[in-house]
């Protein structure tokens, strides 16, 4: 299921035409660092792997990573945050017998990464289990 949620989240974000625009189709499934040779602006949902959501019931949530790349300004990376956020937020998944809602926690973090030379605002979700 780790997987599924992982593909639904990338689906829903890129159903978005106002997300395709900024970045096309480029969201990836980890942290940027580990992606050969990554192309900018993009998005990143980090996170999502592991054994979270084979527990998800018990457990009650899945947390992950939102981070939202550009090569040109910050400005671009709190572009794409927030199309995504219009997208993710509040958004219902469902497996099953199973549904979660995706909600956004703490404020956007922003930075400029040297190694990778592009500007980043990074956010924390979760998505949580309704009863």
């Amino acid at each position: 299921m780790t997987s599924r949620l992982q593909e639904l989240v990338q689906y829903k974000v890129l159903t978005s035409q106002t997300v395709r625009d900024l970045i096309a189709a480029r969201i990836y499934p980890h942290r940027l660092e580990s992606v050969k040779d990554p192309t900018l602006p993009c998005a990143c949902v980090d996170g999502l792997g592991g054994s979270y959501v084979s527990r998800l019931p018990k457990v009650g949530m899945i947390p992950f990573s939102l981070w939202c790349w550009s090569r040109t300004s910050i400005e671009e990376a709190f572009d794409i945050h927030d199309a995504v956020f219009s997208v993710l937020h509040a958004q219902q998944f469902y497996f099953g017998t199973v549904s979660c809602v995706c909600e956004e926690f703490g404020p956007p973090i922003d930075d400029y990464e040297e190694d990778l030379d592009g500007s980043y605002a990074m956010t924390s979700w979760r998505s949580v289990v309704l009863e």
